[in-house]
């Protein structure tokens, strides 16, 4: 699948043009007496014509007459895309009107397109002999100035998400670091003082040598596997190789013995064949809700279903556990951290689905994970 990022700017989704007013059919008009008179100029282009480049020095604005006009430049993401789109009857450029500076964008016609040039020296005197048009560029800035704001605030919103994933995967490096360094670590310490007592005892007493070396290939061999089991946590090659209910149930099975869980796991209901990026998501998600659970749940039975319902795609993961106050975790009261929690919802909302999360102190959790199937 492309990356829609990667599109022609030119085909991006345009802002809404602007309510029409009362006074904009007489500012053509307007425009059109100036423009006879020698006030202002007419200029045309041809469709994919640059009309001003980024970073030229703007001494004019721009009046569509007729055509439409794609405004483009540097997005939040530092790639070129469509800023917005001008239409018939609409004015760009404006700032240039107050104050001589370098483009921050660059125009070009979105199509065959007529421009009545509106100097920025002459301003004054037209809108003396024009005083309608003083409203009516009042309302385009207006307009313009909400189409931005708009755009801010989308900005916002990414880097609020961005802050918050970033938080999630620090929580989590902090998790992995904390299992190699009191598991596998510390396992390694001991496989080295046992390795260094053989050496020592060699010579003198072979038996208890042979014993030690023993008891030192067993351990090692437990800590090969809690390699494999972190190496699949970070990455579950299952999925490739077993499919994503497949890599589910040998998760599963594997936290169920090593916890003393009974984990029922249901996945009769799903049916369609899922997109890797999919599977993914649903195998991680299902991997920190049974890693909370097993870390704060006290729980002694869980139950997961996978499945289709309603054309959506669903994981409900439920368990009988102590349960939490969920208003207290999102406000960061109390021991239980809410970063889990926090990285399992936006990675729900960056596959397009979203989480809801359902417990009571006593009563257990239920976490429930809702996706639209691809048409």
């Amino acid at each position: 699948m492309s990356d829609p990022n990667d599109r022609d700017p030119g085909s991006a989704e345009r802002p809404p043009a602007p309510a029409p007013t009362l006074n904009g059919a007489m500012c053509s008009g307007t425009f059109e007496r100036l423009l006879s008179t020698g006030r202002v100029a007419l200029r045309a282009y041809g469709a994919g014509e640059t009309i001003f480049a980024e970073g030229a020095i703007g001494d004019a604005a721009y009046f569509v007459r007729s055509g439409s006009v794609d405004i483009l430049g540097e997005g939040y993401d530092g790639r070129r895309r469509l800023l917005n789109h001008v239409r018939r009857g609409e004015v760009f450029g404006e700032m240039a009107l107050i104050e001589q500076q370098g483009r921050l964008a660059s125009a070009v016609a979105a199509e065959a397109c007529e421009l009545i040039l509106i100097p920025s020296g002459e301003v004054a005197s037209l809108l003396r002999e024009a005083p309608e048009l003083s409203h009516w560029l009042l309302q385009q800035f207006s307009h313009r100035l909400r189409v931005m704001t708009r755009m801010v605030t989308q900005m916002e919103e990414v880097q609020a998400v961005n802050h918050k994933i970033l938080a999630g995967q620090d929580e989590e490096r902090r998790r992995i670091a904390r299992d190699i360094h009191d598991g596998v670590a510390q396992n390694f310490v001991d496989h080295i003082l046992r390795a260094q007592l053989a050496q020592s005892l060699l010579d003198t007493y072979p038996q208890r040598t042979r014993s030690t070396l023993e008891g030192l290939e067993t351990s090692l061999c437990q800590g090969m596997e809690q390699l494999r089991d972190l190496i699949c946590d970070l990455y579950p090659k299952e999925l490739s190789r077993v499919g994503l209910v497949g890599a589910i149930e040998r998760f599963v099975a594997r936290i169920a013995e090593s916890n003393n869980l009974e984990v029922v796991c249901d996945s009769n209901g799903l049916a369609s064949s899922l997109p890797p990026a999919m599977e993914s998501t649903l195998y991680c998600l299902v991997q920190e809700s049974l890693n909370n659970i097993k870390k704060h749940a006290e729980a002694s039975a869980v139950h997961l279903t996978l499945g289709e319902a309603r054309g959506r795609l669903v994981l409900v993961v439920a368990d009988d556990g102590c349960g939490f106050d969920v208003e207290a975790v999102a406000q960061g009261e109390g021991s239980l951290s809410g970063y889990g929690l926090l990285s399992m919802r936006e990675r729900a909302q960056l596959a397009g689905g979203r989480m809801q999360l359902d417990s009571r102190p006593g009563a257990g959790t239920r976490i429930r994970f809702e996706f639209p199937l691809a048409v």
